[in-house]
């Protein structure tokens, strides 16, 4: 008989999951704002490569946001199931 505790972190589990797949867009969007301010910069386009780099540190954020949920609220959650 399954315990009552596997619902949860299956659930749990779920949630994960979608907070990596999450980081794993943001990881994505950060190298490729990154490479477009490079590109900016390298074409003496300052306007551009400055928001670009606005864009890219919103995205380091948001990537920050996401670990730090992970590692305080659904990993902990985690183990003490």
């Amino acid at each position: 008989m399954p315990s009552k505790g596997r619902p949860l972190r299956i659930a749990l589990l779920a949630h994960e999951f979608l907070i990596s797949s999450a980081q794993r867009i943001e990881h994505y969007e950060i190298a490729a704002y990154g490479v477009a301010r490079t590109f900016a910069e390298k074409l003496d386009q300052i306007a551009a490569a400055d928001l670009l780099q606005e864009t890219l540190n919103e995205e380091g954020m948001t990537d920050q946001h996401l670990t730090r949920l992970a590692l305080r609220k659904i990993n902990a959650e985690a183990v003490a199931v």
